[in-house]
């Protein structure tokens, strides 16, 4: 019973580093590498990172 739990752990462990990977580019606003996400911002697509998108969404926020 253990051995079972020790490798469910050990498969559970091993998924969260695969899911916890990811793209690393460089962002298109502020120049920084770091895990980015793709927006879309009036039609144009562009890679962007955590703190960027907060601000293009609190911009968006002020618009509408």
């Amino acid at each position: 019973m253990k051995r079972i739990v020790a490798i469910l752990l050990l498969v559970l462990m091993l998924a969260t580093l695969l899911v916890a990977c990811g793209k690393t580019t460089e962002c298109e606003i502020c120049g920084k590498t770091a895990s980015c996400k793709q927006v879309e911002v009036l039609g144009v697509k562009g890679w962007v990172c955590k703190d960027c998108e907060k601000g293009l969404k609190t911009v968006g926020n002020l618009f509408g």
